[in-house]
C-alpha cells in the first residue's frame, strides 16, 4: 500500500475498519461508512473516525453508540466529517482504501472490538489511534463523550469541561505522553 502503513484490520461495530501510520498524522482509523447516519452519500466509502463515543443527543432514551468523526476544526475537513480537503492526505487515503477494497486487496479483519464504546477505544488506544481531541469538539457540540476501560455505566451522558481534561490526561498517561 503507497505512503501509508497498515497497522491493523479490524471490526468495530459490526464495520470493517483499519489503523493506517499516515505520514502526516500518524495512526488514524477509518471504517466503511453504512451511509445510514448523516451523510448517505457517504454509503460503503473508507471514513477517518477517532474513536466510538455514546451519543447524548439519540432521540430516545436508548443511547447509541456514535463513531467520532473527523471535526470541522481539522485542516483535512472538506465539506462535512466524510468529506475531505480535495487531494489532502485523507481524501488520497480513502480513494485509496475505496479501490483496495472494491478490488478485495485489504486483508480480512484480525480482530472484532464489538459495540462497546470502552473495549473498541481501549483497541484504538493500543496503536495510539484514538483522537481525543475529535471528541473533546464533539462533547461541546453533540454531547458525545467517550467511555474508557472500567468505566462504569452512567445514565447521564453530559460531560463537563472538568471530565473532559482528566479524561484527556488519563489517556496522555497511558500513552506515555506525559
Amino acid at each position: 500500500m503507497p505512503f501509508f502503513d497498515l497497522k491493523t484490520t479490524f471490526k468495530i461495530a459490526g464495520r470493517k475498519a483499519v489503523i493506517l501510520n499516515t505520514p502526516s498524522y500518524g495512526p488514524i482509523a477509518f471504517y466503511i461508512s453504512t451511509g445510514r447516519g448523516s451523510t448517505r452519500a457517504s454509503a460503503g466509502k473508507w471514513c477517518v473516525f477517532g474513536g466510538l463515543a455514546v451519543d447524548g443527543d439519540a432521540s430516545s432514551d436508548v443511547r447509541k453508540n456514535w463513531m467520532v468523526k473527523l471535526p470541522d476544526s481539522h485542516p483535512e475537513y472538506g465539506q462535512n466529517s466524510k468529506s475531505y480537503v480535495h487531494m489532502g492526505e485523507f481524501y488520497k487515503l480513502q480513494a485509496i482504501l475505496d479501490n483496495y477494497e472494491q478490488n478485495g486487496q485489504i486483508p480480512e479483519p484480525q480482530v472484532d472490538v464489538g459495540r462497546d464504546p470502552s473495549a473498541a477505544n481501549t483497541y484504538l488506544i493500543k496503536f495510539k489511534a484514538l483522537q481525543t481531541d475529535w471528541a473533546l469538539y464533539w462533547a461541546r457540540t453533540r454531547r458525545v463523550r467517550l467511555k474508557y476501560p472500567h468505566e462504569k455505566e452512567q445514565s447521564d451522558t453530559t460531560i463537563t469541561e472538568i471530565q473532559i481534561k482528566q479524561i484527556v490526561r488519563k489517556v496522555l498517561q497511558t500513552r506515555g505522553i506525559i
